[in-house]
């Protein structure tokens, strides 16, 4: 991962909230999910080695992408088993989530109403 490419200098050269730092802080989500990845799937396969030592079946659910790594057991009947998986959730910005003019109240505000969108009334039954 070239670090050097993401240094503060360079985030400031392209401006708080512009297009220019947005793409830049999106490679950096990619970069850095993808160094975690790299760390992230052999010790999951150390992991799945073992649980098949003890006689588990798990084998790839679905082909494993960077931020999604998830195993199935599945026996010879067809019937699932155990399942484990890691999401792994990488987030980036530079001042890109608020408008440095809102006060505090006014970005809760902005939050919960977001939220309360998100959420339907039967949910909270």
């Amino acid at each position: 991962m070239d670090f050097d490419k993401f240094s503060i200098s360079e985030f400031q050269r392209r401006g708080l909230n512009s297009t220019s730092s947005r793409k830049l802080a999106d490679e950096l989500e990619e970069a850095a999910l993808q160094e975690i990845h790299s760390v992230l799937m052999p010790t999951m396969n150390k992991i799945i080695d073992e649980l098949n030592k003890r006689g588990h079946q798990l084998t790839f659910y679905e082909d494993p992408i960077p931020g999604d790594i998830s195993y199935r057991h599945k026996d010879g009947d067809g019937e699932m088993g155990l399942r484990i998986a890691v999401d792994t959730i990488i987030s980036t910005g530079y001042s890109h989530l608020y408008d440095n003019n809102q006060s505090d109240e006014e970005i809760i505000e902005e939050v919960v109403d977001n939220l309360c969108k998100l959420i339907e009334p039967t949910d909270l039954i």
